[in-house]
């Protein structure tokens, strides 16, 4: 046991993801969209977990980038390049809805 685990690990992550996508889509071309009733439970508790995850790992990422600042000099490089992504996403935004 300990050895298969050891040569999974060996196996380069992006051709375990893309190993993963191709069982997926095989196992969900032959089964079918009768199984849909039956995974979508865990459907809903992965994108719940997803959801739960991501406003505490975006908060302590910026916490973490604000207390690897040093000096004032590196704090108004970063609030002036936050705001600048702020107006260019606030353009890019209103263009969409416009659009």
């Amino acid at each position: 046991m300990k050895k298969l685990v050891s040569a999974w690990f060996h196996i380069p992550f992006w051709q375990r993801v893309l190993g993963a996508f191709v069982l997926g889509a095989v196992a969900g071309w032959l089964v079918g969209a009768p199984a849909g009733p039956w995974f979508q439970p865990l459907g809903t508790l992965y994108v719940n977990l997803i959801k739960m995850i991501a406003t505490p790992l975006v908060f302590f990422a910026v916490i973490n980038a604000v207390a690897a600042l040093h000096g004032q000099k590196s704090m108004a490089v970063l609030g002036g390049k936050t705001f600048l992504w702020f107006a260019v996403t606030a353009a890019l935004a209103v263009g969409v809805g416009l659009g």
